[in-house]
């Protein structure tokens, strides 16, 4: 009755405070269907019971009535979504920042290097007074920790520490006009530096080709695929493959066709998932069926929500149906067997670069590898970004979706990402150098093996 109460209220008019498009009824609408949507689909009933889900629900209810623009109702959604602590359960609030004028973006970019906060994307005007490999002291008076516990993570959705700081990245220049923010920094001539911004709108000013990076994440703008073959110091001869993306099938098969004389000549191949935010479980398993022996692979265990109107009845009454009846009940999805048979198959010694930026689909490979063939790579890099499954997507209004995560990985080498074999993270130094030493590092690794 509450519930009800609340949306006859809101109902009786339009909010018209500036920049306000939604009526109060719009916004409890759209707290109301992702908290139905989440409790419905999302893929652990039992953690959304540990987190009080429906008590949260309850909680935003004033809150989302008690915001003054479309801008804050938005951030109090994502915050809401975010409690879940999953990769692959967000709401689209990049796509609402892009358009609302009465939010602004500085013109700075950070990323998180072995546990301390550096400038590594900035526009060319701020260039001389903010460079490159700054590191980030305190923010708003805060350390670069603190503010981002208190600042940002609460709108990141991520189960990992890693996931969390990559996402927070974007979310760390964004304020409301006329707010002020104040940075304190030592940039790489160990300089100290303090900037103090009002926000003033001036993202609007800026395009892509304003801007310079050492973005941790090797950015390619021209190709998401690469081959290219080499020889290290040793005199041994490589093949370098990046595959930066498994949304399309055939692209990958194409590029694996054009990349095997290469990979047939060569003494070891450097797979590059670093910069894979993933796809189609499908293509990864098609193109992990080259480096492999055997025409079939076993998929992973999973989890997802299973739904029975009469069960749920029936568990009023009986314990056997109980779990139906609260919304708890799970369903094991068994292992799926994969059939591939590639032209052609890669034996050499593989080596395998992962990161933060490895993701959804780009895991599910690595998953998948590690369960039926332990030891045909070695991982190299830092941990993945510990998010897979299969989002569903749901829709709001203006354009704006959310997605649910209605699967996820039963397998302990998932817990927190996938653990590389052999851990390297690049420095701040050799990035600002556009050094990828990671390649001096395998080439190590190969050399050790070869003389063992």
């Amino acid at each position: 009755m509450r519930r009800l109460f609340l949306l006859f209220i809101c109902s009786i008019g339009v909010v018209s405070l500036f920049g306000q498009s939604l009526t109060c009824t719009d916004r409890i609408w759209g707290l109301t269907k992702i908290w139905k949507d989440v409790s419905v689909n999302f893929y652990d009933a039992h953690y959304l019971s540990s987190i009080k889900w429906d008590s949260l629900y309850n909680v935003y209810i004033p809150k989302v009535m008690a915001v003054k623009s479309d801008r804050d109702y938005y951030f109090l959604l994502q915050s809401f979504i975010a409690q879940t602590n999953d990769g692959h359960t967000e709401f689209s609030l990049m796509n609402f920042i892009k358009k609302d004028r009465q939010t602004d973006v500085l013109p700075i970019g950070t990323n998180w290097i072995k546990d301390t906060l550096y400038v590594t994307y900035v526009a060319k005007d701020w260039l001389d007074e903010v460079p490159l490999g700054s590191r980030i002291v305190s923010i708003n008076g805060l350390s670069s920790e603190k503010y981002f516990e208190r600042h940002i993570y609460p709108y990141v959705s991520a189960k990992t520490l890693q996931d969390k700081r990559k996402k927070s990245s974007f979310l760390f220049g964004i304020g409301l006009l006329k707010d002020t923010i104040s940075i304190s920094f030592i940039t790489p001539k160990q300089i100290w530096r303090h900037k103090s911004v009002i926000y003033d709108g001036f993202k609007f000013r800026y395009k892509g080709s304003d801007f310079v990076s050492i973005q941790k994440q090797m950015v390619h703008k021209n190709s998401r695929y690469e081959h290219k073959v080499g020889v290290d110091g040793n005199n041994a001869s490589y093949s370098y493959l990046r595959v930066d993306d498994f949304s399309r099938n055939f692209r990958v098969l194409k590029f694996m066709d054009n990349a095997k004389n290469g990979l047939m000549q060569s003494d070891y191949v450097i797979l590059d998932l670093r910069n894979n935010p993933g796809g189609s479980e499908l293509t990864a398993d098609s193109l992990l069926m080259y480096f492999v022996n055997g025409d079939t692979l076993n998929t992973y265990k999973s989890i997802t929500r299973s739904h029975n109107s009469f069960y749920a009845a029936m568990g009023y009454s009986y314990e056997k149906y109980r779990d139906y009846y609260q919304n708890l009940h799970e369903e094991m999805m068994c292992e799926e067997e994969f059939v591939f048979s590639p032209p052609y198959r890669v034996e050499k010694p593989l080596y395998i670069l992962v990161g933060e930026f490895t993701y959804s689909a780009a895991e599910d490979f690595l998953i998948s590898l590690k369960l039926n063939f332990p030891n045909r790579a070695v991982l190299v890099g830092s941990a993945t970004g510990g998010s897979t499954g299969a989002p569903m997507v749901c829709p709001l209004f203006n354009g704006l979706y959310y997605r649910i995560c209605t699967r996820f990985p039963l397998t302990p080498i998932f817990q927190n990402g996938l653990q590389p074999d052999c851990t390297y993270e690049p420095t701040i130094d050799e990035l600002l150098n556009r050094k990828d030493c990671i390649f001096k590092h395998i080439e190590y690794l190969y050399n050790i093996s070869v003389n063992n």
